[in-house]
């Protein structure tokens, strides 16, 4: 987004909704890579420049695998590459809700699930929702990465 110099919306509406059109207008002057910091959990956070059209085929091969219905329900940061790509890329390609389940307690989460729904989350946080929650109910789908589940 640098290279379009839009970057600066993305602080003025931090919604995942208005970082959709914001990287999509972007895409439309300049689509060759996108840079992403390491979160900095091994060392120094770090730059790490990603092709945009392999992040998009990431996408595209999950969207394949998911039910053509449902919502999404993001645990995960938009700003790191794995949030990225399965919390504003996928939802775009599927349109589909995505729900910033960040904000919500166990609780809320636990009755706001149903099925068809897809959850975003690291496999901390799936720990975290395994011992949290009072159900998961059939038909849910889960995505993770970042480390071993």
């Amino acid at each position: 987004m640098h290279e379009v110099g839009i970057e600066d919306y993305l602080l003025m509406d931090p919604s995942i909704g208005r970082w959709v059109q914001i990287v999509e207008k972007s895409l439309e002057h300049h689509d060759i890579s996108l840079t992403f910091l390491t979160s900095g959990s091994t060392g120094t956070p770090k730059q790490c420049e990603q092709i945009f059209e392999w992040i998009a085929d990431d996408a595209r091969v999950i969207a394949e695998q998911l039910p053509s219905s449902g919502r999404i329900i993001s645990l995960v940061a938009p700003h790191h590459i794995f949030g990225f790509i399965f919390s504003v890329i996928l939802p775009s390609m599927t349109a589909r809700e995505v729900i910033d389940g960040r904000v919500m307690g166990p609780g809320t989460l636990s009755r706001q699930l149903r099925a068809g729904d897809t959850i975003i989350a690291t496999p901390y946080l799936w720990q975290y929702l395994q011992t949290s929650l009072t159900h998961f109910p059939d038909g849910l789908f889960g995505i993770t990465s970042t480390a071993p589940m």
